[in-house]
């Protein structure tokens, strides 16, 4: 599934060489995303949930809107390179998939001709009505559960 979202966790370092490469404005925009979504699911924890999902798929639309897909891409995908340094629930592959999957689909629509001039809370919004963002970790098959 890495291949599909085509990530590579040992390509290109973290948060930190991250704000080296292209300054703290990304993470201005990751906390903007993330108090809309506190705004629009204030009853949930903000991990592996709905409010999750919602705030990284916004979070990469406005990046991509801001910075291009490619640097977008490579400002997250460091991102989920990085530690959580105890401040989360740690990542599991499932739980990080699921944050790259909604990275995609934020980067897809902000691209999409068709939302060039529409708000991203509303693109977003929109996305999730759909039921194209994934609100809940994947569940992957391990060795044990294929046999």
């Amino acid at each position: 599934m890495h291949k599909i979202l085509e990530y590579d966790p040992n390509k290109g370092g973290g948060d930190l060489r991250s704000f080296l490469k292209h300054g703290f404005e990304p993470d201005e925009i990751a906390k903007d995303a993330e108090k809309k979504a506190q705004e629009l699911f204030p009853d949930q924890k903000g991990f592996a949930d709905d409010s999750d999902a919602f705030r990284h798929t916004l979070g990469s639309y406005m990046m991509t809107k801001k910075n291009g897909e490619k640097n977008a891409k490579d400002i997250l995908d460091r991102h989920e390179r990085s530690p959580s340094a105890g401040l989360s629930p740690g990542d599991s592959d499932e739980t990080r998939l699921q944050d790259l999957y909604n990275n995609r689909v934020g980067r897809d629509a902000a691209i999409d001709p068709k939302n060039k001039d529409r708000d991203p809370v509303e693109v977003v919004k929109q996305l999730y009505k759909q039921g194209k963002i994934q609100t809940r970790p994947f569940r992957l098959k391990t060795k044990e559960s294929v046999r």
